[in-house]
């Protein structure tokens, strides 16, 4: 199905909000889809396997966190692949938008992305591996 913008953004949206506030800074979390045949789509784009590669494979969900000074933006960068093209993109397909949290600057938002990727990972236990550049 792809991921759909800006209606899959939309519940997102600070409360009392509108459309345009979806390009604010904030971490966001995308649901990924695997291939089945993952290691052939892998290894057409990449020379080597990642340390992360193992749990990567074996876990039921992927789930890739990013932060943007844009989110709307930065999430279409994602969907259409046009430009700085995260790794596990490359070979995986987008399912849906698994959540955003919004911050008052694009500074505070990468400062919390790796926050928000340990919180997901833990709160996920290990049926889900959590990518986060």
């Amino acid at each position: 199905m792809g991921l759909m913008l800006p209606l899959a953004a939309e519940p997102f949206i600070p409360e009392g909000g509108d459309i345009s506030d979806l390009r604010q800074p904030g971490c966001y979390c995308l649901k990924l889809s695997r291939p089945h045949d993952v290691g052939d789509r892998w290894d057409q784009h990449f020379d080597n396997r990642p340390p992360y590669w193992d749990a990567f494979t074996s876990a039921e969900r992927v789930l890739y966190v990013g932060a943007s000074k844009d989110v709307l933006g930065r999430l279409e960068d994602h969907r259409d692949g046009e430009k700085r093209k995260a790794a596990l993109l490359r070979v995986c397909s987008i399912d849906s938008l698994f959540g955003i949290e919004w911050f008052g600057s694009a500074a505070e938002a990468f400062e919390k992305e790796s926050k928000r990727a340990l919180t997901l990972d833990q709160a996920m236990h290990d049926s889900t591996y959590t990518h986060q550049r």
